[in-house]
């Protein structure tokens, strides 16, 4: 990916906490509250509908680079690795706290 397309991705990502977190801190009754609300909220959007679309974005955009030689396949192949890590982050961590 290139660096303007890595830092896109970046103030996005800063923008959707960011909103996150404004809309979250009117409606939480605590401090800890607020916090296991917005974080609840991060892992939402990440594993949810919202890190569907964009991990389908990416996959589609990291897949036409590396057809047309942009990147190399193995860092194709890193891009799908962290997005399976993301999916599966919830799961693995229940399955450690055993719940």
């Amino acid at each position: 990916m290139s660096r303007h397309s890595r830092h896109l991705l970046l103030c996005a990502s800063v923008l959707i906490l960011a909103s996150l977190a404004a809309s979250e801190a009117a409606h939480a009754q605590s401090v800890l509250g607020k916090a296991d609300s917005f974080l609840q909220k991060v892992v939402d959007a990440l594993t949810g509908t919202t890190g569907k679309l964009v991990s389908t974005i990416a996959v589609v955009a990291v897949g036409l680079a590396a057809v047309f030689g942009r990147i190399e396949w193995t860092k194709a192949l890193i891009v799908l690795a962290g997005i399976a890590i993301i999916v599966g982050a919830p799961q693995l961590v229940s399955a450690l706290w055993g719940g």
